[in-house]
């Protein structure tokens, strides 16, 4: 029929995200002293972790980045992300998206990789990207614990 919305499951990821936010706070993490990282000078901070939770949920990311090292998603894994990445480029990419995509040889890469999805831009300003960050780090630090990494 013309002029009938077509339903998608996607669609609903932001709205039962943030349900499944408020009613859980993930627990205060330490990142090992001896973590292999580019960020040597990067100081987790909890608080700033659950702030970047609610940001992660809030703007729907798990739609495409749908659990930490759970393998092929509709994003990149975003486990170790903060270990891989220097925080001024996650800073950039989560910024300006676009631009990172048309000249960033890392994030075209990505592109490639994933056969032209692009993220879209998420409108984040500063303080939701530095939470974001902490949010990563610590996520991907309770993956690990959980699996014994």
């Amino acid at each position: 029929m013309a002029g009938t919305f077509r339903f998608k499951v996607w669609m609903l990821v932001p709205f039962l995200s943030v349900g499944a936010c408020a009613t859980a706070v993930s627990p205060p993490v330490e990142l090992p002293a001896d973590l292999p990282t580019v960020n040597a000078d990067f100081k987790l901070n909890n608080e700033l972790a659950t702030q970047g939770e609610v940001v992660f949920q809030r703007k729907g990311c798990a739609g495409c980045h749908v659990r930490m090292g759970g393998g092929r998603q509709g994003g990149p894994d975003l486990l170790g992300v903060v270990e891989r990445r220097e925080i001024g480029w996650l800073h950039n990419f989560l910024k300006d998206t676009n631009a990172m995509l048309q000249s960033d040889p890392i994030a075209i890469a990505l592109l490639e990789e994933f056969r032209g999805m692009r993220m879209p831009n998420m409108s984040l300003n500063d303080q939701e990207i530095e939470a974001l960050v902490h949010y990563l780090a610590a996520e991907s630090q309770r993956v690990r614990v959980r699996k014994g990494a």
